[in-house]
């Protein structure tokens, strides 16, 4: 099962209800939240669900969550967005 597993990078965008990016303590932007997750991809769906409920429990109420997902790609040097998923739609998305 190992072998079908891929690393993917996930992106979280986090905007509060008029657009805007939230800050640190020290009022520096946070655009995103970036880390490494690997996962099966036949489960990347349910990966990218998980994560948005995580990040809604700790975020301040009427904040708009989208998460995105890149894998590499070794041919041409570039990232590739696989899939989203926009919370606020609860819609999930392949590329």
């Amino acid at each position: 099962m190992s072998k079908d597993l891929e690393t993917y990078h996930v992106e979280v965008n986090i905007r509060n209800e008029y657009g805007y990016i939230p800050k640190d303590e020290f009022g520096n932007p946070v655009p995103s939240i970036k880390f490494v997750k690997t996962v099966n991809p036949l489960f990347l769906d349910t990966m990218l669900k998980r994560l948005y409920k995580d990040f809604k429990a700790i975020v301040p109420k009427g904040h708009d969550i989208n998460i995105e997902v890149y894998l590499s790609n070794t041919v041409s040097g570039t990232w590739m967005n696989m899939a989203s998923y926009y919370g606020s739609e609860e819609r999930f998305v392949t590329h």
